[in-house]
């Protein structure tokens, strides 16, 4: 299956997926509060971080074997739980203890205990769709997102009518897992047959799984500490009401990850076999492709945000204004997070993966050193700072890399791509800035306002800088008309 429509797939599942997600926050943030907010939000933090080590990992190593030696699926597979199940008893244990150390009170500890369901079937579901990447297979796992965020919502817009309570919406959370969980289990069952779930627990085999996922295991310990230091100090500092506000902005800001994050899941996968098979020529071409996808999608919606941030941060209510100000700077950050999913994709193809942990490592000490400097001196927008600044490190440092694995790829280009895309960005952000000044009304009023405008101006712009043209957009939308015609093997008996 193309590269494109297997981003497609996954892309367009997951739009419906984030909508659905951030409709929800949003809800979770005018009925509960900042204050009760803001401990939801620290008890998922520290779930998601102990989800690196359940994960172990595993995934990266899963997706690149499968994909380069099929026949060896269920090998992997089970090599790959064998690691897995001491790995989730670890997670659970960091949790707990991470809660008491860092003084989280009471009420977030308990639900910390009652998250970890969620830990465990969400890892299990993280394993399957892996292996479904490395077998081209990305439509379940796009399924499997809209039905478990779908589920969340119903159970949870049900809690918040009836028992509006943080322990009752981790239940919610906790059914969406369970439907992602035992549809991922399913299609593997259909695949592999039930007996891929089978641990393989041989020393040589749980040594070697470890060995090669190590890497992989450290770099996302980094990846999430430095993404969640900030909640970390803000809680010290500043308290739970403050994490609460923080969190809107945060989660206005990374509501789009799962673009880069899609992309890369149908990208790592051909960047694997195009390194392997030592064509590094079309790998290059691949890649700049990637990177002037993520700089048209990402570009609108960083100068957008920005651009909206006063009427957006309102629709969670009056009480987290002052996030507006954080939302006009943090969006900033998305240009270098869309750009190093590429980047990270061509390093782990080209098993430079411990460069990339160790550029993770320099990452994060960059990012605690910016957080304990700034956030006791600017708060919220200290810990905004400390992330944009953080990570330009982390892209610029890791594309330094990327032309001693494609020696065809010219760094140059990428400024070429850019240029087109920032001048389209600043373009849009003053037509909507100007825009919003000129009106008075409601915020939802100015959004469905600007939202559109923003839209076109930035494609109209777009297509005068040459930034896209028509011939790019005709093929993605012939991409999207195709139907799937890869086959996946069959499951051994």
């Amino acid at each position: 299956m193309s590269l494109g429509r297997n981003t497609a797939y996954l892309t367009l599942a997951s739009v419906a997926q984030k909508v659905l997600s951030f409709f929800y926050f949003l809800v979770v943030a005018r009925v509960m509060g900042s204050e009760d907010t803001g401990g939801y939000f620290l008890a998922l933090s520290l779930i998601t971080l102990s989800q690196v080590v359940a994960d172990a990992g595993l995934s990266s190593v899963v997706t690149r074997s499968v994909a380069s030696e099929k026949e060896h699926a269920i090998d992997t597979v089970r090599r790959a739980i064998g690691v897995k199940v001491p790995a989730l008893f670890l997670a659970c244990v960091a949790a707990i203890v991470a809660s008491h150390v860092l003084g989280y009170d009471a009420q977030t500890r308990l639900l910390v205990l009652l998250a970890l369901p969620i830990l465990l079937a969400d890892s299990i579901s993280i394993l399957c769709y892996a292996t479904l990447r490395g077998l081209h297979t990305l439509a379940y796992e796009s399924i499997g997102l809209f039905l478990g965020q779908f589920t969340t919502l119903v159970v949870g817009g049900i809690a918040l009518a009836m028992f509006p309570d943080t322990r009752v919406l981790i239940l919610a959370l906790l059914c969406g897992s369970v439907t992602n969980f035992l549809l991922s289990i399913h299609q593997i069952s259909k695949r592999l047959g039930w007996g891929a779930f089978k641990p393989d627990f041989r020393a040589a085999s749980f040594k070697t799984t470890l060995r090669e996922s190590a890497p992989f295991l450290l770099a996302a310990v980094f990846v999430k500490l430095y993404s969640s230091l900030d909640v970390q100090f803000l809680y010290h500092y500043l308290g739970q009401a403050a994490v609460g506000v923080y969190g809107v902005a945060y989660k206005f800001t990374y509501a789009f990850q799962f673009i880069p994050l899609a992309f890369s899941a149908a990208l790592f996968p051909q960047l694997s076999k195009l390194i392997g098979e030592d064509k590094r020529g079309e790998a290059a071409l691949i890649l700049e492709r990637a990177f002037r996808y993520m700089l048209i999608i990402g570009t609108p919606l960083a100068f957008g945000l920005a651009a909206v941030a006063g009427p957006a941060i309102l629709l969670a209510g009056e009480e987290y204004a002052a996030g507006a100000a954080v939302l006009a700077i943090l969006p900033l950050a998305l240009i270098p997070s869309f750009l190093d999913i590429p980047v990270g994709s061509v390093l782990n193809a080209g098993h430079r993966q411990g460069v990339k942990t160790a550029l993770f490592g320099l990452t994060l000490v960059v990012n605690l050193i910016l957080n304990a400097v700034l956030v006791p001196r600017f708060g919220m927008m200290g810990a905004a700072y400390a992330s944009i600044v953080s990570l330009y490190v982390l892209f610029l440092s890791g594309f330094s890399f990327v032309p001693k694995i494609l020696p065809t790829f010219r760094p140059s280009r990428l400024w070429h791509i850019a240029l087109p895309a920032l001048v389209s960005g600043g373009v849009m952000y003053v037509t909507v800035r100007a825009l919003i000044a000129a009106v008075d009304f409601s915020p939802s009023q100015e959004l469905l306002l600007a939202v559109p405008v923003g839209g076109i101006v930035f494609a109209v712009s777009i297509f005068l800088t040459r930034g896209v043209r028509a011939h790019e957009i005709r093929n993605l939308m012939s991409t999207l008309r195709r139907k799937p015609s890869y086959a996946p093997p069959a499951p051994d008996a």
